[in-house]
């Protein structure tokens, strides 16, 4: 599961203060068309895209950080504001609820639904006074439990950056923690309401993914930069550990050192587990010809790292993330941008006994801003993405593509032609055969949130 800490600014620069309570009251306003509140012409093609549902407008400010969908199709998000984190759910079949905030002087913060339905929710606390935090509580059958703290420090800033729930409610954490020029990265492991153990430190991680398995095998993918302060140039790892269920963290399996790099730096990788314990990681990797692939490496429970399989091509490098989502039965799905342009999304699929041939989903445009992807337990797919004229451009609103399970691609359907910001402002999420598509756009004079469903 990706993350979007990667050139970031730090996580204390992202603390809010916020006043308390999760309360949740009445829907959020349902747009009849695609126009903004300042009464701007529709967006012609976007609420006819077929099968999505109606735009909602969650908030007049913020961008979506995380989004999942449960088993039973309940929809929640998070997004950040210049406040902090604001949070709402959508139970199946009902409507939104009021955007709420996260928690007094909450930080970056996660969502996940396990296989049961509850709604698992992580943040970093940075209350005046008291130690910074992590904390998680859970929302199971309407009632929040009481906060839980998982991890602390006394000094320094910390963010939780990634949340991976199995259907049992097993959960992993991942966090940053900053000190000064020092950045270390933690995973921690538990159920709320029980023990947490954080097994997993990361010195000098910059980026920090982790995935966990419904059959309780964990992994975590890292990207560490070391930087030399007077060139900014860093020497640059992607790393990955497993931990089987009830032992300790595996030492970090080194896939890729560089040297003497950056700014800006080559993205981070991404990681999966399924059921049965095979753990994808998949990265932008530079061969000892200086060209540069898209690669994926597999472990099967208990046995070593295969070695890395090339996916496609890259015309040199770029500092996009290379992202992975899977379903539980196996399938993968990894995504990556093709050119440093960034002109085309493509996408590969692992379907048992192997990995298919790229396919273009987002066919050729003039640059690809951001994007995400998610999977289907049955194994459909969607992505989710935004055109521009180019880094640091404002996009060109929003479009997807459904994948069925088979692996066929629909064409692209634009979602929303209103103005969206650079940088990453786009969730995808996908369960219960319900695909969802979250972004932030021009509203008035602010960037406001706005989802659309699809089943």
């Amino acid at each position: 599961m990706f993350t979007t800490v990667h050139h970031v600014v730090g996580v204390a620069a992202v603390v809010g203060v916020m006043s308390a309570g999760l309360a949740c009251a009445g829907p959020a306003s349902v747009e009849r068309s695609v126009g903004d509140a300042a009464g701007r012409a529709p967006e012609a093609g976007a609420a006819a895209a077929t099968g999505w549902s109606a735009p909602v407008t969650l908030a007049p400010e913020g961008r979506p950080v995380s989004a999942s969908v449960s088993p039973d199709g309940d929809l929640a998000a998070v997004w950040q504001t210049e406040d902090g984190p604001r949070l709402a759910v959508r139970p199946a079949g009902g409507d939104w609820t009021d955007p709420t905030p996260v928690a007094p002087y909450a930080g970056l913060a996660e969502v996940a639904y396990d296989g049961s339905g509850d709604l698992v929710l992580a943040w970093g606390d940075h209350r005046p006074g008291l130690p910074a935090r992590v904390r998680v509580r859970q929302l199971s059958d309407g009632t929040w439990s009481p906060g839980q703290t998982i991890a602390r420090r006394d000094r320094g800033g910390l963010g939780v950056v990634d949340l991976a729930v199995h259907r049992r409610g097993a959960t992993l954490v991942a966090w940053r923690w900053e000190k000064g020029l020092r950045t270390t990265g933690f995973v921690s492991r538990g159920h709320v309401g029980d023990t947490w153990t954080t097994g997993l430190r990361v010195p000098h991680a910059a980026s920090l993914q982790v995935a966990i398995g419904d059959g309780g095998l964990a992994a975590a993918m890292v990207q560490r930069a070391v930087v030399d302060p007077s060139t900014s140039a860093a020497e640059l790892t992607w790393a990955v550990a497993r931990q089987y269920r009830g032992r300790p963290w595996s030492s970090l399996r080194t896939l890729q050192q560089l040297t003497d790099v950056g700014p800006p730096w080559p993205g981070p990788g991404d990681v999966h587990v399924d059921a049965a314990g095979r753990t994808t990681a998949a990265w932008d990797h530079r061969g000892s010809d200086g060209r540069w692939r898209i690669v994926a490496a597999r472990a099967v429970q208990g046995e070593p790292w295969q070695q890395p399989k090339v996916l496609a091509r890259r015309v040199g490098w770029g500092d996009f993330p290379v992202r992975v989502t899977g379903a539980q039965q196996g399938e993968l799905l990894v995504t990556y941008v093709r050119q440093p342009a960034n002109r085309r999304l493509e996408a590969v699929r692992w379907a048992s006994p192997g990995w298919e041939r790229p396919v273009s989903v987002s066919g050729d445009v003039r640059y690809v801003t951001d994007w995400d992807a998610a999977m289907d337990p049955s194994g459909a797919a969607v992505a989710l993405w935004t055109p521009s004229d180019g880094p640091g451009t404002l996009g060109r609103g929003v479009t997807a593509a459904l994948m069925t399970a088979s692996g066929s691609w629909a064409a692209p359907q634009r979602l929303s032609r209103a103005e969206t910001p650079d940088g990453h402002a786009r969730v995808a999420a996908m369960g219960a055969g319900q695909a969802s598509a979250w972004w932030s756009q021009r509203l008035d004079d602010a960037f406001g949130v706005r989802v659309r469903t699809h089943r």
